[in-house]
This record gives structure tokens, sequence and C-alpha cells, in this order.
């Protein structure tokens, strides 16, 4: 079974088109995530580049914040496919070193094999669609393995350079592959002593492009250790928890996965058998003594230095070596049966891509995002006098909110909560259950997620409990501004609605100001505690006019006073005025003024509008 070379290329170059396309449009229109709005928050908005001066966190994959910061100040807009363009372009470059890497193969067939297993998987490309540093580390991990395995023949010095730089980018992009990449520097540097001639500058180069940013990268990640901020991963179970679950979200089935062992056991055998006989190094023995000294290095240094076992993505690019292994050793196997292999193993992956097209979520996160109609629906079906109050499961708020910042608009706060009965509407995913069917009806349900959006058929009836208003301008630099408590009258199952408006001006662009809302008993014990930060929950072009609604349920009669007050943690200034906070209670219910009939009609109009497609999303009309 034989392909021109020419049409192989033509072959791969489409599909990586195609894919490309898909990426940036799952770039454009998916919710962003948690980790996305932490980093854009503490690192892109605020430009702090270095990581050591920064916010001291896992989350800060230094070169996606520092690409995505450039990116964000050359663009201006507060569209979220600005952040996360630097991982669509960076699939561009995994596109180049594919194609790099398959010219070394010896059969166009399988070579194409090779690359199509790469990008129609769908977990890989998912990482090049979001603002985080997964995607840039493997298209950097490609280009030094393309590098490493093209040092033995020409341009050995520009190849150690190419190579040498795409290691520190990639360490600096992901952390986690740290052990890995230093396998792979220390390949670079045997290969690069071989020519004896250039051996001194040689090592300068290794020193500079890879010893000295990968030392910077160690004890970057030292750090994070003594601060207990690299707690992802497992103590134990390195197959059970560890690989076993990772790979039963890449390869789709039982059977895919037990021939991804076996290949991955059987070409490890012969390429020992081979490399043992023959005394050389070939490239797939090369790729197999990259992936057994990473995962070796990985479990001594679980077992010397304490550290967990990577899970998820964090162990995906053990994932990518052993799939470069398994098609370099199938190359070098001449059977008529093995290009068969190659495309009997590509095509789960087609069929899952093609299957799995959406623009609502990533496989690993499926459940913590939401799709754009659920805000504009709220949007369309709010209470007229008032803010909607929406709660959300958990995490989901992060997305939420954070469409106040890209749409420049007023959707007031989602509260990340399991249970509610004061909320208009409620966006549910499957680890929460269903609301009272008597209470709430549903309004849409995303197939691919079964994230679900709910409204309350009544609408609470809130009476003025407390007002409190200050005319006179607030300046704070301090931790704390506190307004005066208010009681509640510790009455069980008793809803308290809390709305805050006020002009407020920011000093810094990067302030870090918290608005706290808490339920406290008659004892200062704290029974709720509810804290924004403002700039998650509000466009600082409008923070001037700021105003939200929360809430606060009481269900134990323990609670007797609510307090609510400003917080910077870093002491951060601000100036307020005109604030004034009003305090309501809920004392009976009246029926909803809006028939939920032509809420679900306006707003499947208004969602067809502002969508390239609808198939993402079922609407349902509501029952009863």
């Amino acid at each position: 079974m034989t392909l021109n070379l020419q049409k192989s290329d033509l072959v791969y170059w489409i599909s990586g088109l195609a894919v490309l396309v898909f990426v940036a449009w799952r770039a454009w229109y998916m919710a962003p995530y948690q980790d996305e709005i932490s980093t854009f928050f503490f690192y892109v908005q605020p430009g702090a580049i270095n990581p050591y001066s920064a916010h001291l966190d896992a989350n800060n994959h230094v070169v996606n914040s520092l690409l995505s910061f450039w990116s964000y100040r050359v663009f201006d807009s507060p569209e979220f496919f600005f952040v996360r363009l630097p991982n669509v372009l960076a699939f561009c470059l995994l596109l180049f070193y594919l194609h790099r890497l398959g010219s070394l193969f010896e059969s166009s067939i399988k070579s194409l094999w090779f690359r199509l297993a790469v990008i129609c998987c769908i977990y890989t490309i998912s990482f090049f669609s979001l603002s985080r540093g997964y995607g840039l580390s493997y298209a950097f991990l490609a280009g030094a393995m393309f590098h490493l395995l093209a040092m033995g023949n020409r341009h050995q010095t520009l190849h150690l350079l190419a190579g040498l730089a795409n290691i520190s980018l990639a360490a600096w992009s992901n952390l986690s592959q740290l052990l890995l990449l230093l396998v792979l520097a220390g390949l670079f540097l045997i290969r690069s002593l071989s020519d004896r001639k250039r051996t001194l500058p040689h090592i300068l180069f290794w020193t500079v492009l890879a010893g000295i940013p990968l030392s910077l990268a160690i004890d970057y990640s030292l750090l994070l250790d003594e601060k207990g901020l690299l707690y992802l991963g497992e103590s134990s179970g390195l197959f059970s928890r560890c690989v076993a679950p990772l790979l039963n979200q890449i390869l789709p089935g039982s059977v895919f996965r037990f021939t991804f062992f076996a290949l991955l056991l059987l070409s490890t055998a012969h390429i020992g058998y081979q490399g043992f006989h023959t005394r050389k190094l070939t490239h797939s023995g090369l790729l197999s003594l990259l992936f057994w000294s990473g995962l070796f290095g990985m479990v001594l240094s679980h077992w010397l230095m304490g550290t967990n076992y990577p899970v998820g993505r964090a162990l995906f690019h053990l994932y990518l070596v052993a799939l470069f292994q398994i098609f370099f050793w199938i190359d070098t196997i001449s059977l008529r049966l093995f290009p068969i292999v190659g495309a009997v193993f590509v095509l789960p992956f087609v069929i899952q891509l093609l299957t799995g097209l959406n623009d609502d979520f990533v496989p690993m996160w499926r459940e913590t995002t939401m799709s754009r109609e659920f805000v504009a629906v709220i949007d369309e079906g709010k209470p007229e006098d008032r803010l909607p109050l929406v709660m959300t499961s958990p995490i989901m708020d992060f997305s939420y909110n954070h469409f106040n910042f890209i749409d420049q608009k007023n959707y007031n706060v989602a509260q990340g909560a399991q249970h509610s009965e004061a909320a208009d509407f409620l966006i549910l995913n499957e680890w929460s259950a269903p609301p009272n069917p008597d209470r709430y009806q549903q309004l849409l349900v995303s197939p691919t997620t079964n994230t679900a959006l709910y409204k309350r058929r009544e609408e609470l009836q809130w009476i003025l409990h407390e007002t409190q208003s200050f005319d006179s301008t607030i300046v704070f630099a301090e931790k704390f501004h506190a307004l005066k408590p208010v009681r509640t009258g510790g009455h069980q199952d008793t809803s308290f609605r809390v709305d805050v408006a006020c002009d407020i001006d920011m000093q810094t662009s990067d302030a870090e100001i918290f608005l706290v809302l808490e339920l406290r008993s008659s004892s200062e014990e704290r029974l709720v505690y509810l804290p924004y930060e403002l700039r998650r929950i509000q466009a600082l072009s409008a923070m001037h006019e700021f105003e939200k609604s929360f809430f606060i349920e009481e269900h134990s009669g323990n609670g007797t006073n609510i307090h609510v007050y400003f917080w910077s943690p870093s002491g951060d200034s601000a100036v307020i005025r005109k604030l004034r906070v009003d305090f309501y209670k809920s004392e009976s219910i009246k029926e909803s003024t809006r028939d939920s009939a032509e809420l679900f009609e306006s707003s499947t109009r208004r969602s067809r509008q502002q969508r390239l497609s609808n198939s993402s999303v079922t609407l349902s009309s509501a029952t009863g």
C-alpha cells in the first residue's frame, strides 16, 4: 500500500487546515473557563509577566501569560478569542513540526497516518482553543523532538539552537513537562558533543538556551512546591488513577486502548532487541529512550521527593512521546500489515473528532462551561424592575460572570452553589440535582453537556427591610471598609436580597478589591460567606456605575446579622461615591408576569442570529 509523497502532504495540509478552522471557531465561541479567567485577571490584564513578582500560582503558565498579554494589548478587545489567539497560532506551529517529523519517515502512507493520529485527536487539539500553556508546550515539544531526530543530518548547530529554544519554551509553558524536558535536554547535549570541532560553542549554546532557563524553571517549581501549590495529582496508583483515566479520555474503546499498550510494549521490546544487536540508536530508539526515561524520572521524583503523580493534561506529554515512538517504529517494519494497522489506529480518532464537533466545551472540562444562549435568555427574561438573581453549579459562575466583561453589559452576578430556592434562574450541570419541577421550569438544555437552564415559575416578592446610603465620598486604602450590620430577625427558611449601587473609581486597573457579604450568628459565627472581586463581575470601563444584586438564603434560623464590606487583601485603594445598599426580605410569592412560551420563542430567535450554528443547544419548551 503506497501513496505518492505529494498526495500524502496534500491530504495532511487539507486536514490540518480543516482542524485549524475548528480550533479557531471553538476558541471564538466557547465560553471561558475558570482557569483561563484567573489567568486573565492575575497575569494578562495587569501585564504581570515576571513569575516571581506576580501572583504565585501553578496556574501561571508563563509563556502563555506573556503571549496572551501581548495579543490582548495589540487587539484591545474584551473578546476572549484574542486572549486565546496565541494557542490557536501554536496549532500552526504544531502542523509545521508534524510535517517536518513526517518527512523523516521512509513510508509516505505511514507518515500520513502518524500526522493524522495527532491532529485528529480531539483531546490534543482541545488545548489549542484555550488560553492555557498546554497547547503551546505540545507544539514546542514536537519541535524539540524533530530537531533532536534531525541532528544526525546536516545543520547540526542550527538544530541544536532551535531544539534547545523549544525545550525552554515548553518548560515555561507547562512545568509538568519539566522532567521529560530535562531528559530531552540531556540527549541534545550528548548528541551535540559528537562534533568535536564545535564542542565548546555547543556547550555554551546549551548552557544559555537550556541550562539557565531549565534551572530557573526548577527553582520556580520548588518555590511552588514550598508554598503547597503543586497539589494537582495523585499520591499513589500511577496506572489506575493517572494513566488509565487519561487514556479513557483520549482513546475511544477498550480494544483501542489495548492495541495502544500492545504496540507500545511490542515496539519497546523490538527497539531494545535491535539496539542491542546493532549498537545503533534509531529515531524510534531515541523516542523510546526519551519516553521510558521520562516515566522513570517521574516515578523516581515521587519516591525521593514525595511529588504527586501527574494526572490528565499534566501527563499528556508522555502519551504524545509514546505515540511518536509507536509510529516511528512502525515505519521501520516492512510487513504489509502495518500500514493497515496505522489506518485502523487513526480511524477512531477521525470518527471521534467528527462526532464530537461542538463549540460548547472541551472534553476534560465538559461540566464546567455554559453556552452563550443561556446568558442571552436570562437577559431577555429578567424581571422588569430589577436585576436577575442567578445561581449556577459550582465553578460555572466564573464563566457567567465573565460575560459582564466580554459583552460590556450588566448581567448581574451568578452565585455558585448546589441548591437555591431564591434565584430567578438556575444553570445546573450533571453535578447538581435538578430543582423542584413545581417551582422551576426548564428553558434550555445543551445535548452536548446536559447543562440546563431553569426559570422560577413564580417570582419571590421582596419587601424592603433596610437601606443604608452614603452620599459623601469614601476613600479607602485599608484592608476593610465595612457597613453597619443589618439584623435579620433569625427566621428559618428566609431569603434576603442585597442590592448594591455606587460609583467606584479603581485607582489601578489590576486593583484587587472585593465586595463581601456574610451572614453571621449572634456569636459571630460565619454561616454564609460570599466574596466577589469587583473586576471579575463587572467591566472596568463601566465600574463607575457599579450595580449588582445578591441573595442570601437562611434555612437554620441561626443567622442574625448580614455584614457587607469592601476588602482589599493587598491594600489597594478605591474611591466610592453615592453608595446605596438595599436589604430585602422575601415574604410571599406572586405569579410571574412573563409568559414562558413567549420567552422561549424570543430567546430562540435571538440565539439563531448570534451563533454560526444552533446545533449545539436544544431548546425545550417548559411544561406545566
